[in-house]
């Protein structure tokens, strides 16, 4: 999911379902935000939101995969913020 977010950042499709893949994969699922954490997730998330700024759809999946996988898991919740995630979501929210 990662890498296909990665090689098709343009695509705001792809960055739409791939946010809520990785938004799927990590609900009430600790084990799973570790790994997309330690895979990228979380940079391709905020990478894909930054690109797409007046894509609703975009912006609500990225909020959404966020918001799981910083669930419960402090280290996340630091990398979203080092990743630029707040910058992210405050900038969808205004477009």
């Amino acid at each position: 999911i990662v890498a296909g977010m990665g090689s098709h950042l343009g695509e705001s499709g792809v960055q739409r379902e791939g946010c809520g893949a990785l938004r799927n994969i990590t609900a009430d699922n600790a084990a799973n935000r570790v790994r997309v954490s330690d895979a990228g997730g979380i940079e391709a998330i905020v990478a894909g939101m930054g690109s797409h700024l007046g894509e609703s759809g975009v912006q609500r999946e990225g909020c959404g995969a966020l918001r799981n996988i910083t669930a419960d898991n402090a280290a996340n919740r630091v990398r979203v913020s080092d990743a630029g995630g707040i910058e992210a979501i405050v900038a969808g929210m205004g477009s």
